[in-house]
This record gives structure tokens, C-alpha cells and sequence, in this order.
């Protein structure tokens, strides 16, 4: 697995955003308390694999612990341009958070 770096590309709340801009304030409930969910997704050449059963399932687990997630279509388009920055590695991993402070 490569951890992010220096060149990596984050995505907040749709937008992306250099490594040293990324950040969630320490007192946030999802690191505080875990309050949150993720999904890891597998890309391939710059295409997610199994893309709506993961945010299917990450509806689900929205819905049970009270987290208001972003309409679909964001969630969708942002995977989509995350993944597209990932053309170039023959294999990858896109992991989606969703904390309950709506970040």
C-alpha cells in the first residue's frame, strides 16, 4: 500500500486539495468518538470497480448512525475525478469517508 504523498491529491467535501491542506479539526466527533464510515475502493486504470454497491452500502451505515451525506451524484462525480487522477497506476485504492460533523 502506498500512503499519501507530497504529490497526492485529497478530496474535502468535493474539492481537491493539496496533502498539507488537508485537515479535520482533532476535536471532530468521527475522530473523537468514531462517528463516522468509509469505503475502500478498488480502482483499476482510473476506473472504480464496483462503485454503487459501495455507496449503497455507505447509505446504509449513513442512515443507522444519523450522517447526512452529500446528494449521490456529488459523491459520485467526485470518486469519478479521483479516480481519473489515478489513470496512470495499473492498480489503486480510493478511500471515501463520510464523518458525522457532515465532512
Amino acid at each position: 500500500m502506498r500512503l499519501p504523498d507530497g504529490t497526492s491529491r485529497i478530496w474535502i467535501d468535493g474539492v481537491g486539495v493539496s496533502l498539507d491542506r488537508a485537515t479535520v479539526a482533532i476535536d471532530d466527533p468521527g475522530l473523537q468518538a468514531g462517528l463516522g464510515l468509509f469505503e475502500t475502493l478498488a480502482v483499476v486504470q482510473g476506473s472504480v470497480l464496483d462503485l454503487f454497491p459501495h455507496l449503497e452500502r455507505m447509505e446504509a451505515g449513513a442512515d443507522v448512525l444519523g450522517i447526512e451525506l452529500p446528494p449521490r451524484s456529488q459523491r459520485v462525480a467526485t470518486v469519478e475525478r479521483a479516480a481519473a487522477d489515478l489513470a496512470d497506476s495499473p492498480r489503486a485504492w480510493l478511500k471515501i469517508l463520510a464523518l458525522r460533523s457532515g465532512r
